[in-house]
């Protein structure tokens, strides 16, 4: 049975300020993962921000990203651009 590795990679205060984002990389856990293997899950921790805001996981022009996109609108904001490890909540 394979096991995998969790490591958090993004924990920061939600848009409102009253919740968390915890964004955790997860991978098989063997000591040769590829790029392709490793993936991102996001857990929004806030009562008001739920309602509004879904994490996804994009891909555009060779890079993965996270992203806060709300329900309505287009106001996305970037929680890690994971090739280039920047973090921050920032639009």
């Amino acid at each position: 049975m394979s096991t995998i590795d969790r490591v958090i990679v993004y924990n920061k205060p939600c848009p409102c300020g009253a919740g968390q984002i915890v964004i955790t990389e997860c991978s098989p856990d063997h000591p040769y993962v590829k790029d392709s293997q490793t993936w991102y899950h996001g857990d929004l921790d806030c009562g008001n921000c739920v309602m509004k805001f879904k994490i996804d996981e994009i891909i555009k022009q060779d890079e993965r990203v996270i992203i806060l996109r709300p329900y309505k609108g287009n106001d996305i904001i970037y929680l890690k651009n994971i090739n280039r490890y920047s973090q921050g909540l920032h639009r």
